[in-house]
């Protein structure tokens, strides 16, 4: 103990308030004047409790609030570094995002533009199939049918069946990717994956 030091050390409280709540035999410092006063003695927080601690015992406590306080500071370093790594995936899912927008606006765009093409399209062939209609019938009315007017009538009447249908499939296909896997759907997918991302980091 201090006071049985070569060099006895003087109780802090006995040399400067006079006074110790604790016994001369009970102290761990002497309660005489040895020319050496003890250091003040270390007051810390404990269960809630302000706990005033001295000597190899402060030393203890001094070096679990040290290790408590690096855990913390580790802890923190997880979380900043965990905070990194949603930040990186939140700009990986936006941009990916963003692309698959583009992507999705490209197809509308194509859609539509095949919708102007396919729709002009068909009003050239039904022009064209008048004009071959009023042929047929000038020149059945002269009496000279023609047959090569009958087969262009026949080649129109098929390509435009053909274009018909094929706008049909297009608007259909159009139709079920807004419905289904249109952009708004693309972003919420997105925002899903993002919190599937979040949940394994």
């Amino acid at each position: 103990m201090p006071k049985d030091f070569l060099q006895p050390m003087t109780c802090f409280y006995w040399a400067t308030q006079g006074r110790c709540t604790k016994t001369a035999d009970e102290c761990f410092y002497a309660h005489w004047d040895t020319g050496v006063i003890a250091s003040a003695p270390v007051s810390m927080a404990r269960d809630g409790q302000s706990v005033t601690v001295a000597g190899r015992h402060a030393d203890a406590q001094i070096a679990d609030f040290i290790a408590r306080e690096n855990s913390l500071k580790t802890r923190e370093l997880a979380l900043n570094s965990r905070q990194v790594l949603l930040n990186q995936h939140d700009a990986a899912l936006n941009a990916r995002c963003a692309n698959m927008k583009t992507a999705m606006q490209e197809v509308y765009d194509t859609i539509e533009t095949f919708d102007n093409e396919s729709a002009e399209a068909l009003r050239a062939l039904h022009r064209r199939k008048k004009q071959i209609e009023d042929f047929n019938v000038a020149t059945a009315t002269e009496g000279k049918p023609s047959e090569y007017g009958a087969m262009l009538l026949f080649a129109v009447n098929g390509s435009i069946g053909a274009v018909t249908k094929m706008a049909q499939r297009v608007d259909e296909v159009g139709n079920y990717m807004k419905e289904h896997i249109g952009i708004n759907a693309v972003h919420e997918a997105s925002v899903a994956a993002f919190v599937q991302a979040n949940n394994h980091v």
